[in-house]
């Protein structure tokens, strides 16, 4: 398992396009996570995590046009995206 300091930020970009999951801290714990758009990837975290799938896998993105070709966004939902993107913003 690779440790990454925080100026190794290339390093685990290569790591993820590489298909490796990654632990992350959070606000409140750590986060198991890989790249979106690889069903692959997709499958090794649910086995990673244990996750049934019967339970969806959240996801984060950094802006409303991300977020808009992954999900059915609401109009309300689009103002606080583009208040909040990027930034600590958790939309249901």
């Amino acid at each position: 398992m690779n440790r990454y300091k925080e100026n190794e930020t290339t390093l685990v970009a290569a790591a993820l396009q590489d298909g490796a999951l990654l632990a992350f801290p959070t606000d409140t714990v750590y986060g198991l996570g890989t790249l979106y758009g690889s069903l692959n990837r997709l499958e090794r975290l649910k086995h990673a995590k244990h996750r049934p799938e019967t339970k969806p896998v959240p996801f984060m993105t950094d802006s409303l046009e991300k977020l808009s070709r992954l999900a059915q966004v609401t109009e309300s939902a689009a103002r606080l995206a583009q208040a909040f993107l990027p930034g600590a913003l958790t939309l249901v």
